[in-house]
């Protein structure tokens, strides 16, 4: 099968993302407002290809497309859909992806890497590393999702070169909107060393997914630990709620809280103070005051 697709062998990026998104539901044609702004939002898009009109809409080229769009498969779920073996099921799904794409698009198939999901119950690690081969033979970056609690059991996955990163769910915050605390964290400790000491090694990408359930509103402090978490190992974070997932309005509204004096920091109020500063009839007012304070 590897020979077969490799006239449709992609070119592989390497320019590092600056930042990431999620959005895993359809696309109408034409997409809407919010649906072609979740196109170029970010470096990183995360998308379900089997949606509908996903392919259609990112393969039109009427659209920009992002720099790093990565299609999520759930092996689980596409295993449990054949009688086939994982293995098998699991390249054909690929492959269908890049041979239906890649025809239409004089620049190739929009699609430049795969995130691997849910595999641990059907595949084997010599079986996740033949895959994790099969997808760099393609051209296609290779990002590995682990989840809650034991994230990255087999942590020799993260050091394979062909692997371009991790996706790490709910790394910070649970899905009630309450942190995780240090107990919690601890079982992704030997995650944590493994994407480290890769970074250390190579221009190894973390990406943090955040999602929690509808209605739920974390306190800004939540927020902005994740955020800080982020930047201290270099992550890029993605929250959102369940809903989001699938509703581009909902998704591409993503922002940091600002901290309770971060204001101050912002360049026009930084501009508008010194303005005020260098502005003389309040000089010579403090001046004034100053000079009254020092008499009595």
């Amino acid at each position: 099968m590897s020979l077969q697709l490799s006239e449709y062998r992609l070119g592989t990026t390497y320019k590092k993302p600056g930042s990431f998104g999620v959005y895993i539901g359809e696309f109408s044609v034409p997409p809407t407002t919010a649906q072609q702004q979740i196109l170029s939002a970010w470096d990183v898009l995360v998308i379900d290809p089997l949606q509908p009109r996903v392919m259609e809409v990112l393969c039109s080229g009427l659209y920009p497309t992002p720099p790093h769009c990565l299609a999520r498969i759930d092996i689980h779920h596409v295993a449990g859909r054949t009688a086939q073996k994982p293995l098998v099921a699991a390249a054909e799904w690929v492959s269908a992806i890049v041979e239906s794409s890649t025809p239409r698009l004089e620049k190739g198939c929009p699609v430049t890497g795969v995130l691997i999901s849910n595999w641990s119950e059907d595949f084997s690690l010599p079986l996740m590393k033949e895959f994790v081969f099969f997808l760099s033979f393609l051209g296609l970056s290779v990002y590995l999702e682990v989840v809650a609690p034991t994230f990255l059991q087999e942590s020799s996955l993260a050091e394979i070169e062909e692997v371009t990163g991790l996706v790490i769910r709910n790394a910070t915050i649970s899905e009630n909107g309450e942190e995780r605390d240090a107990f919690q964290m601890a079982e992704m400790r030997p995650t944590i060393k493994a994407f480290v000491s890769q970074a250390c090694l190579r221009n190894f990408i973390v990406l943090v997914w955040e999602t929690l359930e509808d209605d739920i509103q974390p306190i800004n402090a939540v927020v902005k630990r994740c955020y800080s978490w982020s930047k201290f190992y270099s992550a890029l974070p993605w929250i959102g709620t369940t809903s989001a997932l699938v509703s581009a309005e909902l998704s591409i509204n993503q922002t940091e809280p600002f901290g309770a004096f971060d204001w101050l920091k912002e360049l026009k109020v930084m501009e508008f103070h010194s303005k005020w500063r260098s502005n003389y009839d309040v000089g010579l007012v403090l001046r004034r005051l100053e000079a009254e304070i020092l008499v009595n």
